[in-house]
């Protein structure tokens, strides 16, 4: 999309890694972005990355996402792999209005420029494949203007510990988005790693680390 900046970033803990993007864009330019992190790691994290990514091409076009998320959710339990888990937000941007559903991830930050201010998203249900008939409704919903950001990510940013046994936390991370608010997609995602390699010093990162950065120009 023309007026959509986006940009990307993964990077696995172990050889088969538990996050997951993906985008899908309908015949009417509605854009949906999801981003998840399996329970656990190597290769059941793996397989359940699979059936996320199978679920999400059958399901991101449907014009509901609440009912998207809902039949989502009631695939996965009805495989019957618990523990194994899916946490997932969705974005969903049509005609400039967004919707977020976040459910058992990190908040979800959206920077909006008239305000100069950072709203925190937080989930609004647990992991998909906990519950069967889990009610998902959408966390949140605005108006999207030029220079308003959504900044998605996984856990394993937040939660990245430093040699002292030390949590980077959820307030450091909002703090330098939002002082990198007016950079591109890219320079924010590349400034959040810079601290990130600060803070972990050498100590070897113990989670995935993905970021999705959408910014509507």
């Amino acid at each position: 999309l023309p007026e959509l900046d986006i940009a990307v970033y993964m990077k696995t803990a172990t050889e088969v890694g538990g996050d997951y993007y993906d985008f899908h864009l309908s015949e009417d330019n509605v854009l949906t972005t999801v981003i998840g992190d399996a329970t656990g790691h190597g290769l059941n994290a793996g397989m359940m990355v699979s059936i996320t990514k199978g679920l999400f091409q059958n399901l991101a076009g449907m014009p509901d996402l609440e009912l998207s998320f809902k039949q989502f959710n009631k695939s996965i339990y009805s495989m019957g792999i618990q523990p194994l888990l899916m946490g997932l937000n969705a974005v969903r941007i049509k005609n400039r209005k967004l919707e977020i559903i976040n459910a058992g991830m990190p908040e979800v930050y959206f920077y909006e420029k008239e305000k100069g201010v950072v709203v925190e998203i937080e989930s609004s249900g647990p992991p998909l494949g906990s519950l069967a008939e889990f009610p998902y409704k959408l966390a949140f919903t605005s108006d999207i203007k030029p220079g308003d950001i959504i900044l998605l990510m996984s856990d394993g940013f937040t939660e990245r510990f430093n040699e002292q046994n030390e949590m980077f936390g959820c307030e450091r991370c909002k703090n330098i988005f939002l002082n990198n608010a007016l950079s591109t997609p890219k320079e924010i995602i590349d400034n959040l790693l810079k601290e990130e390699i600060l803070w972990g010093g050498n100590r070897a990162p113990d989670d995935d680390i993905t970021f999705v950065v959408i910014k509507c120009n």
